[in-house]
């Protein structure tokens, strides 16, 4: 039996079908029901004014928590039962820890696959799903729209991928809570490299001699669904920059408070030491020009690199 689209609702592509030795699995949310679960608080990046008040962006507090009407019509989607079938072969044990853990990591990989697109591109995506779906009846034509399911038994859309790199991004932070983006992304890479050098993982590729490849890799991360993964839960951990601060005033003081005594000593030094004088004197000249040009540490020795290549003297 082939589940064909409906509009309404979240339903996974497998709800009505018997796969394997696998009754049908029947599970179907209202949007209201697809919700963020269990014991774990992921993180939802929160957008803050000049002030730290929360910005709600379209009145849409529940960005990242919940599912959507039609997200299934825009996402490969399979609920958190099917995605444990495909992946282990049997069937999750109500009391065993490490099962109930692994449905609330799939349910939360599906919610950040679901928010790679927004609130308003999934609810136009709907109403255009809606229209064909009446076009069909009042034309009579059949199969407009192609079945969204079943999926096989397997782990096609790359679930366990998705979650090694779900279980990365709640490592501890060196500047906030957990890791950042730029850290827990890595895992996408890492397991890619060891599908694309094991057997199997390489495919045909495309190009000509002596020049650049296209090579089509199996890796399960080069998936539609895991590039949706990965956008969604980009956009709601967010990246937070760490900047280098800024060279205060009082520090600058500071420095040439310091330097200037250490003139001093050399100064009075006998016989005078012009060696460590003129050393003293390039350092504070060093600060003093990176502060009133408002340059940081590396444009300085950038700066410095660019002066001495252009008074180099080529001899031929």
């Amino acid at each position: 039996m082939k589940h064909h689209p409906s509009p309404k609702g979240i339903f996974c592509a497998n709800y009505s079908v018997k796969r394997g030795p696998f009754p049908p699995c029947e599970q179907a949310w209202c949007a209201s029901c697809c919700v963020q679960e269990g014991p774990i608080e992921f993180v939802v990046r929160q957008t803050l004014d000049e002030e730290g008040n929360v910005i709600v962006k379209n009145n849409d507090t529940t960005r990242f928590l919940i599912g959507r009407d039609g997200d299934h019509l825009m996402t490969p989607f399979q609920c958190e039962i099917c995605h444990f079938r495909n992946t282990c072969m049997r069937d999750p044990h109500p009391v065993l820890k490490s099962d109930q853990l692994a449905l609330v990591y799939m349910r939360r990989v599906n919610l950040d696959a679901f928010w790679k697109s927004s609130s308003l591109t999934v609810l136009h995506n709907c109403g255009q799903i809606s229209r064909c779906l009446a076009t069909d009846i009042r034309l009579g034509i059949s199969d407009m729209l192609p079945p969204i399911g079943p999926f096989p038994l397997e782990d096609s859309l790359g679930m366990k991928a998705a979650m090694s790199v779900l279980d990365k991004s709640l490592d501890k932070g060196s500047h906030e809570k957990t890791v950042q983006w730029a850290t827990f992304r890595r895992t996408r890479g890492a397991i890619a490299n060891c599908h694309q050098a094991s057997v199997g993982g390489m495919s045909d590729r495309v190009g000509a001699y002596e020049k650049n490849k296209i090579w089509i890799s199996k890796a399960p991360t080069f998936g539609f669904f895991f590039s949706r993964f990965m956008n969604g839960i980009h956009k709601r951990v967010g990246e937070t920059v760490i900047r280098d601060e800024p060279l205060a005033v009082d520090v600058m003081q500071h420095i040439d408070e310091h330097l200037h005594n250490k003139w001093r000593s050399a100064h009075e030094q006998e016989p005078r030491d012009l060696v460590k004088l003129l050393k003293i004197a390039r350092q504070g000249m060093w600060h003093l020009g990176g502060f009133c040009s408002a340059l940081r540490g590396e444009e300085m020795i950038m700066m410095e690199l660019a002066g001495t290549r252009a008074s180099v003297v080529f001899l031929t």
